[in-house]
C-alpha cells in the first residue's frame, strides 16, 4: 500500500524515525520507490535519522533516485557528517567526491 506521493510504510518510518519499524518493515518493502524515486534510505538520510540510516544502508545503499543521487548524497547536501561517514563505510557512492566537485 502507498500514500498519495507513492510513499510505503517503510519510507514513512525511516522519516519519522522509527527504527523498529524499519527493521520490521524491511524485508516487506526495501528496495521501492516514490514517485519522485527516493527510497526509505534516502529519506532517512536526508532527515538525518541515524538509526533509521543503520538499518537500512547495507540493503539500499546503492540506489539512485532520477537525479543519479544516492542516500549518500542526501546526507551531504544536510550536512549529516556521521551519516555520511557511516554511508560511505557501506560504500554507498565511492565517487562522491567527483559527483559533488568537493
Amino acid at each position: 500500500m502507498r500514500d498519495y506521493n507513492s510513499r510505503t510504510a517503510l519510507m514513512h518510518a525511516a522519516m519519522n524515525d522509527n527504527s523498529d519499524c524499519v527493521e520490521f518493515l524491511i524485508p516487506f518493502e526495501m528496495g521501492m520507490q516514490d514517485k519522485d524515486t527516493n527510497t526509505a534510505l534516502m529519506l532517512a538520510a536526508g532527515y538525518g535519522h541515524l538509526d533509521c540510516v543503520k538499518a537500512l544502508a547495507e540493503k539500499e545503499a546503492r540506489i539512485k533516485c532520477h537525479f543519479s543521487y544516492t542516500a549518500l548524497m542526501y546526507a551531504a547536501m544536510n550536512g549529516n557528517a556521521e551519516i555520511l561517514t557511516l554511508l560511505t563505510e557501506k560504500k554507498a557512492n565511492p565517487n562522491i567526491a567527483i559527483i559533488l566537485k568537493i
